[in-house]
């Protein structure tokens, strides 16, 4: 066979989860019923009021239409287009009134006849993407348009056979674990306004936020000399988060997005090389000045404390934890509010409900898989009581109850708080410095440094090194009910 000059592209679109993702953004609730699996409407709970309700409190992004082009445009970048396909039970109009445009833009539109109970859109786009993996040796890249967390195999399978996943979600739609796995992650809300020239308000302050990351980046020591530009990718990548990509910041080249930071860098070609150099024209000083007036962690600090960050991100990203504190409190006032109205629950029952209500965590809903972290904190940090005789089940099948030490929603998030310190202790270094293991521990908690937010963290740290020294901490343990 032939070398292939120039890898394909594989653009496949779940149609369904695009057009629902979408309209329910932009609170169209009626598209996004009867785009709906059966059994409800999408994010309603039961009957359409109670959907136009939570509808109501979600964003407007009206400004980021279903746009197929954009999609092509996006695959296009990636190589040849060789196969495009949009699945889709089409019988609905809430999708086939696309049609048009799909044919225009030469997407093949796949129909998959909807069973109760049954996602056929997602088995059927991943047993094509099967076939073109294996009998179709020119396509290197896949372009997924989905947030569906069904196709994690999917994408760790194209992976291990060497191919190239971008993923593209609506926004809030994404599964996290998803998001991760891939490649590349780009929101549509954010390749629409990429490629319209609209870029939005919150758009703007996270490009105003990476040119403080970039100068903090670049100012290390250890990138004395300057940085060629992929290099540098992988840096940010490692500092922002794995799903970093220059598309959600409204740029369709990474060397577009540092060209943006003049007042940072440097931007140089190379001659003769396709990458370039950049180097830093701010101090690291005045690096971390700017970044901590945009109330980045510990960007003013010292770099024991900026090392720390990084290492405890790594450690908590597992159990999903939110560096935002506002975002933080709402998740577990939420949590705390469904688990108090239950006599007794399994955490499934928990999941399941507040999946239901997405009108509850406003403008972001927490994905399944991060509610179940939040709760597997609270399970391990001696939460809840536990049935007896559920102790041989599944621990998401267990039934149990909020033990009654947390009257109050504050005692609730105290409990939370003080176990996701304790996960990180050995990095706080209590044992050696309790003013910068506090220090550290605000960084975490994303507190103030005033007098009322240094009493509560060393009130938990306290606890903290009670459970050390073998002591009962708040709350007590795990305990079993007959």
């Amino acid at each position: 066979m032939a070398a292939v000059e120039s890898p394909n592209v594989a653009l496949l679109i779940d149609f369904e989860n695009l057009v629902i993702g979408v309209t329910h953004a932009t609170g169209d609730s009626a598209v996004a019923a009867q785009g709906a699996p059966a059994g409800g409407p999408v994010g309603g709970g039961a009957g359409g009021e109670t959907g136009q309700r939570g509808a109501s409190r979600r964003p407007r992004i009206a400004s980021a239409p279903v746009d197929v082009a954009v999609l092509r445009s996006l695959a296009q970048d990636h190589g040849a287009v060789a196969v495009s396909r949009a699945y889709a039970d089409w019988r609905l109009s809430a999708f086939n009134r696309y049609q048009t445009a799909l044919y225009r833009e030469g997407v093949d539109v796949i129909h998959v006849k909807g069973r109760r109970g049954k996602n056929s859109v997602d088995l059927r786009l991943a047993v094509d993407a099967m076939e073109l993996l294996f009998e179709r040796s020119d396509i290197q890249t896949f372009v997924v348009v989905t947030g569906d967390r069904d196709f994690l195999h999917l994408f760790a399978k194209l992976q291990s056979q060497g191919r190239t996943v971008v993923l593209v979600s609506p926004a809030g739609s994404a599964s996290n674990d998803l998001a991760h796995t891939c490649d590349r992650f780009i929101t549509y809300e954010t390749l629409w306004r990429t490629e319209a020239g609209h870029p939005s308000a919150e758009m703007e302050r996270q490009l105003e936020l990476f040119n403080a990351r970039l100068a903090l980046v670049v100012t290390e020591p250890a990138h004395a000399g300057g940085m060629v530009g992929s290099r540098l990718k992988v840096e940010l990548r490692r500092s922002l988060g794995p799903t970093f990509d220059e598309m959600n910041l409204g740029f369709a080249r990474f060397k577009d997005l540092i060209a943006s930071c003049p007042g940072v860098v440097n931007l140089q070609q190379r001659s003769g090389a396709s990458d370039f150099v950049v180097t830093p024209r701010v101090t690291i000083e005045e690096a971390r000045r700017l970044a901590w007036s945009l109330g980045l962690d510990g960007a003013a600090e010292s770099d024991g404390l900026d090392h720390f960050i990084g290492r405890a991100r790594a450690r908590l990203g597992q159990w999903r934890y939110e560096w935002n504190p506002g975002r933080r409190r709402l998740i577990l006032e939420v949590l705390y509010g469904t688990m108090r109205q239950a006599d007794r629950f399994t955490q499934d029952d928990v999941i399941a409900s507040l999946r239901q209500a997405p009108e509850a965590f406003g403008d972001a809903t927490p994905s399944a898989t991060q509610l179940s972290r939040y709760l597997s904190v609270c399970y391990q940090s001696t939460m809840f009581v536990v049935e007896q005789l559920d102790r041989d089940l599944p621990v998401r099948a267990r039934r149990l109850q909020l033990r009654k030490e947390y009257g109050c929603v504050d005692d609730f998030i105290a409990r939370y708080e003080q176990s996701i310190l304790f996960k990180v202790a050995e990095l706080l270094e209590l044992d050696d410095d309790l003013a910068q293991a506090a220090s550290r521990a605000r960084a975490v908690l994303g507190v103030d440094d005033d007098t009322a937010s240094e009493a509560y963290v060393r009130t938990l740290l306290g606890e903290i090194r009670k459970v050390a020294s073998g002591e009962p901490a708040m709350g007590g343990g795990v305990t079993e009910r007959s």
